[in-house]
């Protein structure tokens, strides 16, 4: 039988890129817009975390703080700021995570305790109406994003989803104006309701010439795009092979928190 026999050179390159790679994983807590799976993050998920709670007046629910396990999730997150895409590291299995801000009594949670997977990406959302109870009520959303080892886009492909959080706004679709006159966008974006279910807030994947400009329309109303203030959907550029997601926040007739529409990459 032969012996194996230890290879200095080889073991020190080893530990050499195991080191590297416990120093990627541990920036993508810090680097704006670190999407993809990290190579390091063995036993772990990623995390971005925002703010589309609708408060009363415009210094409630603002700034908000996202714990779990005694510990910050990230940093602290403006009402409706969707443009900082940072990831945090967090271990994998249950999750329990809450979130507090002024005026806010107790804190957000989620109604079920989340199951993080390893290597996946979540969006992990203070929603709901001050004041509301049953479905708009505030709490926790976790959603997960799209997965690029799963799902292989083709070449000139985009995915869109919507996910609606508008408390008080009956189901939604997604409209594009490509070609002659506005269109609805496809089937899984169509007839939206509040909140977050996989199946129905499903990637819509199409060609990336058929995206055209997006609007978004009350299922109650389908003649005429939602007057949407704010937010970056109708100046919003896609690129070949990305997956993204369309939040749709606010109030309708809300003074401090109107109807706003915010385009958010999730791959690459």
């Amino acid at each position: 039988m032969l012996n194996k026999v230890a290879n200095p050179i080889r073991e020190g390159q080893m530990i050499r890129f195991l080191a590297q790679l416990v120093i990627a994983a541990a920036a993508c807590t810090v680097i704006s817009g670190c999407l993809g799976n990290v190579i390091g993050s063995h036993n772990d998920a990623q995390i971005r975390t925002f703010n589309a709670y609708v408060a009363t007046n415009s210094t409630d629910g603002t700034p908000m703080t996202f714990t779990a396990a005694g510990l910050q999730i990230g940093a602290t997150r403006p009402y409706a700021e969707f443009t900082t895409l940072t990831l945090t590291l967090i271990p994998t299995g249950t999750f329990n995570p809450s979130a507090t801000a002024p005026a806010i009594v107790g804190s957000l949670t989620l109604p079920a305790p989340g199951d993080l997977q390893d290597g996946s990406h979540y969006d992990l959302i203070g929603g709901g109406k001050a004041g509301d109870v049953g479905v708009t009520a505030p709490r926790l959303f976790l959603i997960p994003i799209f997965d690029a080892r799963e799902r292989l886009l083709a070449s000139g492909q985009v995915a869109i989803r919507l996910i609606h959080l508008s408390p008080g706004l009956a189901s939604v679709s997604l409209f594009h104006n490509a070609g002659s006159g506005a269109n609805a966008f496809a089937s899984e974006t169509n007839d939206v309701p509040y909140g977050f279910s996989a199946p129905e807030n499903a990637y819509a994947v199409v060609s990336l010439s058929d995206v055209g400009t997006l609007s978004i329309r009350a299922q109650s109303d389908l003649n005429h795009n939602l007057l949407i203030s704010g937010g970056n959907l109708s100046s919003a550029t896609f690129t070949a092979r990305s997956a993204n997601t369309i939040y749709l926040i606010g109030a309708p007739g809300s003074n401090t928190r109107p109807l706003t529409a915010w385009v958010v990459q999730d791959s690459p």
